[in-house]
């Protein structure tokens, strides 16, 4: 069942225009399925356009990996959602996963300094909240791909 879920999420992540992000999606969605963690996700035809794959990849990954760490409760889950967004340029990753908040304050660190040093670069935001009702934290990540830091210049 599992091989037949994963074949099948495979072809359908093959299909998006990028397929480093579909490749990355496609990993932590087979990790996910053998910790028993249901894994959704939501990747629309998205063109990095002048954001570097390293760095779109390398958000991604310690978004993943961290919710990865802190999703251990019952009813584990990962959500993730990456689209474009307005103004035009503007990429939006999104993860929510459940947790424990105790989890995380030993964690402590969730987004970690490669994450914020990047989202600078880009003159990005990051919006992090913890839901106590549902047990769930939210990190949103907004690029944008037309504003690129330069040192102490802004690049249009």
């Amino acid at each position: 069942m599992n091989a037949e879920k994963a074949k099948k999420l495979q072809s359908i992540l093959m299909n998006y225009s990028d397929k480093l992000l579909s490749a990355v999606v496609y990993r932590y969605y087979n990790e996910a399925l053998s910790r028993n963690i249901k894994f959704t996700y939501d990747v629309r035809n998205v063109d990095i356009g002048k954001i570097e794959e390293i760095d779109i990849t390398s958000i991604l990954c310690d978004l993943l990996d961290n919710a990865m760490k802190v999703c251990d409760h019952e009813n584990p889950f990962i959500e993730i959602t990456i689209h474009k967004g307005q103004p035009a340029g503007t990429i939006v990753i999104s993860v929510a996963c459940s947790s424990e908040k105790e989890q995380l304050m030993e964690s402590r660190e969730y987004v970690s300094a490669n994450i914020k040093k990047t989202v600078k670069k880009y003159n990005g935001d990051i919006n992090i909240y913890f839901q106590d009702e549902d047990k769930t934290l939210h990190i949103t990540v907004i690029l944008y791909e037309d504003i690129i830091e330069n040192e102490n210049t802004n690049m249009r």
